[in-house]
């Protein structure tokens, strides 16, 4: 059986992949799981016409310990790049993992700088995204007290309620 060839798209995604990871091969970040980058390959030797051409960008453990931190995604059939912020990636992986995410804003932003800085030079659209959905927005100590918001209304209503029916009946 001879090589597998792959589309063009599928053939540039892997190209890009490799070179990314080839380009931080010595680098790792954080600490307490230390981690490196990984970009995912396609799943074939085609993207199905750029359907299936989007790939993660994830930092991962090194040592299999921890969880993985997802920095975005890559497009090659659309060109597009988009990429977390560290405020956005910081709150996902604790609300994922349940612990602080052991890593340097300063080396995260770096990381993505430089990333966003190769992708542009290869004709991308790279936008970084800063926003989280509602839910994440919150605090953890201020999602913990919204609960008993609702309780202390409940109770309060319940007890009008009561009156209001001793004063009729």
């Amino acid at each position: 059986m001879g090589k597998l060839k792959m589309t063009v798209v599928a053939q540039e995604a892997m190209d890009i992949g490799d070179h990314l990871m080839m380009l931080f091969s010595n680098r790792t970040f954080g600490d307490d799981p230390t981690m490196r980058l990984e970009v995912a390959k396609p799943d074939g030797p085609s993207t199905d016409g750029g359907k299936k051409a989007r790939q993660t960008i994830a930092l991962v453990p090194v040592a299999d310990v921890g969880g993985k931190v997802m920095l975005g995604w890559l497009d090659v059939a659309l060109k597009r790049v988009e990429l977390r912020s560290f405020r956005v990636v910081r709150r996902q992986y604790h609300d994922r993992y349940g612990t602080t995410l052991v890593l340097p804003q300063q080396q995260y932003d770096k990381l993505v700088e430089v990333v966003s800085d190769l992708l542009r030079h290869r004709g991308f659209n790279v936008l970084v995204k800063d926003d989280m959905p509602a839910r994440l927005k919150a605090a953890p100590e201020e999602s913990r007290a919204v609960p008993w918001i609702w309780v202390a209304a409940a109770l309060a209503v319940g007890a009008g309620g009561i009156a209001l029916g001793a004063l009729l009946f």
